[in-house]
């Protein structure tokens, strides 16, 4: 049987807003209706909504960790696991390090369509929510 077309999820812990990344993966879909979602498995962040997501959609999920033995080289290493995967046909970056500049790098290379999303658009151009400072707030208001 052929192998269903793999979107491909990429990005750090600073993402938050699931309403930015929801709408460019359904609309993804809506082109690519029987896909799978690769994600590297980290459990919050940009990954963590993808996954989220593809729960919700009923979407099989493909998780793609990291090889600690690997050090510092462990991102880099899965970006070449993930560009050699011929079945991966659109990614959706979102920056966080360079292991997302490399990753856009080499799909772009080869022909990947990339959806590339920087920290600061999120939440309406104001850049990921800092919750340490929402709660201070919250604590000022509360004593104020």
């Amino acid at each position: 049987s052929p192998q269903k077309s793999a979107v491909l999820i990429s990005g750090g812990a600073d993402w938050d807003d699931a309403e930015l990344l929801y709408a460019r993966l359904d609309m993804i879909r809506e082109r690519i209706p029987h896909m799978v979602l690769f994600t590297g498995k980290r459990h919050k962040g940009a990954e963590q909504i993808g996954a989220c997501w593809a729960a919700d959609r009923g979407i099989p999920v493909v998780g793609f960790g990291l090889n600690k033995r690997m050090g510092n080289r462990a991102g880099y290493h899965r970006n070449k696991v993930w560009n050699g995967i011929d079945e991966v046909v659109e990614a959706v970056i979102c920056e966080q390090s360079n292991v997302q500049v490399d990753l856009a790098r080499t799909l772009r290379a080869k022909g990947v369509p990339l959806h590339i999303f920087r920290l600061a658009e999120q939440n309406g151009g104001t850049g990921p929510t800092n919750v340490a400072e929402l709660r201070e707030q919250a604590k000022r208001r509360a004593l104020g």
